[in-house]
């Protein structure tokens, strides 16, 4: 684990943010895609078999149908895929993008997904917005299980409190050589906000679907190295990278997306993209991260 800032904060189930310091710094995630030929790992889903509850609420089925309905050759959410000639494995990852709601009756307006902002002083995406997620430990039954687990680590939540109701094939990223499988899960009876983890995070956040999904709070980022990619103003953070990658994929697959601006493009902040140039897990010179034709500099 990489040192970070110190400190545990906690707040009432009705907020949604519990904070340990001010920061708006990102690492530059670059998405990419399971390469699904020539041999390539990336099956680390099989050993869990995900079904979906039978009590899980109506305002999730569609995302759940949508999921199942993913072909895993396809690039989905526009990803590219992991080069060919790039030596060894990749190293497997889970995150888990976890829904809170009411089991019935309820809207966008009612819904909200867990965010956390990683410490500063990480190595990797120091100082993002991401979901909680790391490493599939061997110990892990597989993604399932080391999603669950570094939503405990990171965020405190209990994983007898989650209904995994399903997963995303898995995406590539880049810069740090991570194959990630991402774990859809309903929070059935959320608890407080906490880090559980000061070292990795810096923040815990539940983000409305309905604030994510406002046009007025979609926008695309470019960094100088000529990425541009999807990007979310929402709950004080700026969601960009491989995390806004994939809520934009969610938000379309759960028939959240409203129309937005596609030609709104903001440079990122300074401070952004020095902490990105900083980390070690950034390479400058590949940071195209989407397939040909799918997001372009301007």
């Amino acid at each position: 684990m990489s040192s970070g800032r110190g400190g545990g904060g906690e707040r009432g189930a009705g907020e949604r943010r519990v904070s340990e310091h001010p920061a708006d710094e990102q690492l530059i995630d670059e998405p990419g895609f399971k390469d699904d030929g020539d041999g390539a790992p990336g099956g680390a889903a099989d050993s869990e078999l995900v079904t979906v509850p039978p009590d899980l609420p109506d305002w999730l089925h569609p995302l759940a149908d949508a999921v199942r309905a993913i072909d895993p050759a396809s690039r989905w959410a526009g990803f590219r895929q992991r080069t060919r000639t790039l030596p060894g494995a990749p190293r497997q990852s889970a995150v888990l993008i976890l829904f809170a709601g009411t089991a019935t009756g309820a809207s966008a307006a009612d819904v909200d997904i867990l965010i956390t902002e990683r410490a500063s002083t990480l190595r990797s995406h120091a100082g993002q917005p991401a979901f909680p997620g790391g490493h599939i430990d061997p110990q892990d039954a597989g993604p399932v299980q080391a999603a669950l687990r570094e939503a405990h680590e990171e965020a405190g939540v209990d994983p007898d409190s989650v209904a995994v109701f399903g997963a995303l094939p898995e995406l590539y990223l880049q810069p740090s050589d991570f194959m990630v499988a991402s774990v859809l899960g309903w929070w059935r009876t959320p608890a407080p906000l906490r880090v559980g983890s000061p070292l990795e995070v810096a923040s815990v956040h539940r983000v409305a679907v309905a604030e994510l999904a406002a046009p007025e709070n979609r926008l695309r980022v470019r960094h100088p190295s000529g990425y541009v990619g999807p990007a979310f103003a929402a709950d004080g953070l700026l969601i960009w990278g491989f995390t806004a990658g994939l809520l934009d994929g969610v938000l379309r697959l759960g028939g959240w997306e409203q129309d937005w601006d596609h030609d709104r493009v903001r440079d990122l902040p300074d401070d952004v993209i020095a902490l990105s140039y900083r980390s070690s897990s950034l390479r400058p010179a590949d940071q195209r991260p989407y397939a040909d034709g799918a997001e372009t500099d301007e």
